[in-house]
């Protein structure tokens, strides 16, 4: 069965009251934001702010001392001895750093996030076994695993890397996060060369088309705008 996106949900029964209660002006300018949340090239720039510069490159200067992976979504399952299914952003950021380790630098590579109560692993430790399935030395991934949110992540993970004598780390994380992954990590005193996760996106003719994807887009990007307005206001940044 096929279900709606909530948002979307959301914009159709509004839809559907204003056309109850004949707002029309009010009814026009909802279909022309759905319209907007669900075609390609709003969403796109929409996001571009948060995503300009960036690109899924290895650095081509610099010296840096490690890769730092961020992690995303992980499902733990309920039963401890069941195997926790890593989401989409994770998988590729994770592919990220596995590529750069093979074809750019075999460098060390640490992996960030808390542990779930009730899981045996922590995000960082599942990251770690899944980069050791696809090839990793095991004692090239180094875990940190007290982190809940990007300025932990960036606050612990700094910690470590001082301890361990770097400075300097390849920043890997989804395409939308790197901004605000950048300037936390920087607050904490690291020189960071940012890599995307995402591949840079292929313009096709159906990207004119309205569809599902550009609305998870929006959202993501409404989460970091509001998460960097957060994150200034409490001087995370």
């Amino acid at each position: 069965m096929t279900y709606l996106e909530p948002t979307t949900a959301a914009w159709l029964l509004l839809m559907v009251l204003l056309l109850a209660a004949n707002r029309r002006r009010w009814l026009w300018m909802t279909i022309g934001v759905t319209f907007l949340i669900h075609w390609q090239p709003a969403a796109y720039l929409f996001e571009l702010p948060l995503t300009h510069g960036y690109s899924e490159n290895a650095p081509q200067s610099g010296k840096p001392g490690a890769i730092v992976v961020l992690s995303g979504d992980i499902a733990f399952p309920e039963d401890a001895r069941g195997e926790p299914e890593l989401g989409r952003d994770t998988q590729r950021r994770l592919l990220r750093a596995v590529w750069l380790y093979r074809h750019w630098r075999p460098l060390p590579v640490y992996t960030t996030g808390g542990k779930l109560g009730g899981s045996r692993i922590s995000y960082a430790t599942a990251m770690k076994e899944e980069l050791v399935r696809r090839g990793l030395p095991p004692d090239a991934v180094r875990v940190e695993e007290e982190s809940w949110n990007t300025y932990e992540n960036a606050v612990n993970t700094a910690a470590q890397l001082k301890a361990d004598g770097v400075d300097t780390v390849v920043l890997v994380t989804s395409k939308y996060h790197l901004l605000r992954a950048e300037l936390c990590f920087r607050k904490q005193g690291i020189t960071v060369y940012p890599v995307s996760a995402d591949a840079k996106a292929e313009w096709r003719v159906e990207s004119a088309v309205p569809g599902w994807p550009p609305e998870r887009t929006v959202g993501w990007t409404v989460h970091e705008y509001a998460a960097l307005a957060w994150y200034r206001l409490r001087g995370r940044l």
